[in-house]
């Protein structure tokens, strides 16, 4: 438990060092514009202490993708990138956001992309191929059912913590909730307005 509790205060450190978001941003996304730094500490801070890779479902254009090659390249580890840019999203993935993702990653030989649906758990655990992970973000569809299936791709091979997008939705923090309780070992970490939630293995 002393892990729960020394996670929670790096958070909160971490959250009270950030500037005041700017009245524009939404409520429920506070301290978004300064996410990726915020996990990328995170994330070292879970591959100092921790074995494993680094895991991400739902990359978008590769902003923390390579925030996690970074990490990966000090560390000697790898990033396990999951998306498949579907066609016919309202951000049209296929047409316009895989190329540049492509590009982005190219120079980054520490990211295996796996063009899999993040929310298959079978497929996840198939990418994610016995191994361990340090580290996992999932930021794919935010649906319930869509949210328990990251998590269960991700729980069972994770030995330090996960994060999870978009905790503003109702259904993402239910999913969250159920997973942790039913999964021995696991905490659900919440803080209030964050735009994204945690869980920890308490016990690495």
């Amino acid at each position: 438990m002393n892990r729960v509790i020394e996670t929670a205060r790096c958070m909160i450190e971490l959250f009270a060092r950030e500037p005041r978001s700017p009245a524009s941003e939404p409520i429920g996304n506070h301290g978004g514009i300064y996410k990726h730094d915020r996990l990328a500490t995170l994330a070292e801070r879970e591959a100092i202490s921790v074995p494993g890779d680094f895991c991400e479902i739902g990359c978008y254009s590769g902003g923390f993708t390579i925030r996690l090659a970074t990490l990966a390249r000090r560390y000697g580890r790898r990033v396990i990138a999951i998306d498949p840019f579907p066609a016919g999203t309202p951000y049209r993935l296929a047409e316009e956001v895989r190329a540049g993702f492509q590009a982005a990653i190219t120079p980054w030989p520490e990211i295996e992309w796996h063009q899999i649906d993040g929310n298959d758990s079978v497929a996840v655990t198939q990418a994610i191929a016995g191994r361990r992970l340090c580290f996992g973000f999932a930021d794919a569809t935010k649906e319930h059912e869509d949210v328990r299936a990251q998590l269960a791709g991700l729980m069972p091979a994770c030995d330090g913590l996960i994060v999870v997008d978009d905790a503003y939705v109702s259904a993402v923090l239910r999913a969250c909730d159920e997973m942790a309780r039913e999964r021995p070992g696991w905490v659900h970490l919440r803080l209030s307005r964050v735009s994204e939630t945690y869980l920890l293995r308490s016990t690495p």
